[in-house]
C-alpha cells in the first residue's frame, strides 16, 4: 500500500518545490489551491501548471489564470486529482479530500505519470483585450484587433442567443486557445470602459 501524508504536508512539500503540476476534474481544496498560489508567487510563471477537465466555472477558471498558473484544457484525465511536485513525486487526492478530509496517497509512480499525462493537455487558458473588428453572425466568429495590428478570431464555446456590442467596442475575451486551431473558443467575454 502506498503511504499517505496529511494536506498540510503536501502543502508544506510545496514551499520547496520548483514545479508542480495538478490535474483535476473538479476544484482543488482550498488549503491546496493557497499554496499553490504561494508556489507560482514564489517561483513565478512557468512554476504551476494546472490541467483541468470538465469545469465549467469561469469564475474559478479565471481565478486559476489569474494567480500565476498555467491553465490547460486536459482530455482523458485520471478521475482523482493527481499532483506531482518536481516531476518526480505524485500524490493521489481521493475525492473526498479537503481540509479536514482524507489524507493524499503517494503515487509510486508519479515518473512515469509525468510523462504519459503531458499529452493530456489540449489547450491553454488566457485572456486578451482588444476591439471588435468584425463580426460573422452566421458562423458565429468574430475578430478581435489586438496590439500591433495582430488579430485574435473567435467563437464561443456555448451558442448564445445575446449579440456582441458594435464594432469598435474595446473588450476583454477569456478562453481557451486550442492546439493546431488559431481561433480562441471564448468563455467570457466583457466590455470595456
Amino acid at each position: 500500500m502506498n503511504p499517505r501524508i496529511s494536506l498540510g504536508d503536501l502543502v508544506a512539500r510545496l514551499e520547496s518545490a520548483d514545479h508542480t503540476i495538478a490535474y483535476f476534474n473538479k476544484p482543488l481544496p482550498e488549503p491546496l489551491l493557497d499554496g499553490l498560489r504561494l508556489l507560482a508567487g514564489r517561483r513565478g510563471r512557468g512554476s504551476l501548471d494546472l490541467v483541468v477537465e470538465q469545469i465549467d466555472d469561469v469564475a474559478y477558471l479565471k481565478k486559476l489564470n489569474f494567480a500565476g498558473a498555467s491553465v490547460y484544457n486536459g482530455v482523458g484525465l485520471p478521475r482523482e486529482t493527481l499532483v506531482i511536485v518536481d516531476r518526480n513525486q505524485g500524490y493521489w487526492l481521493a475525492a473526498d479530500t479537503d481540509a479536514a478530509g482524507g489524507p493524499p496517497v503517494a503515487a509510486n509512480d508519479a515518473p512515469d505519470l509525468y510523462i504519459k499525462l503531458l499529452w493530456r493537455r489540449f489547450g491553454l487558458a488566457v485572456s486578451y483585450e482588444g476591439e471588435l473588428k468584425e463580426i460573422h453572425p452566421a458562423s458565429g466568429f468574430f475578430r478581435v484587433g489586438l496590439a500591433e495590428e495582430q488579430d485574435l478570431w473567435c467563437r464561443f464555446s456555448e451558442p448564445r442567443s445575446d449579440g456582441l456590442a458594435p464594432l469598435g467596442t474595446r473588450v476583454q475575451v477569456f478562453g481557451w486557445i486550442k492546439w493546431n486551431s488559431q481561433i480562441m473558443e471564448v468563455l467570457e467575454i466583457a466590455t470595456l470602459g
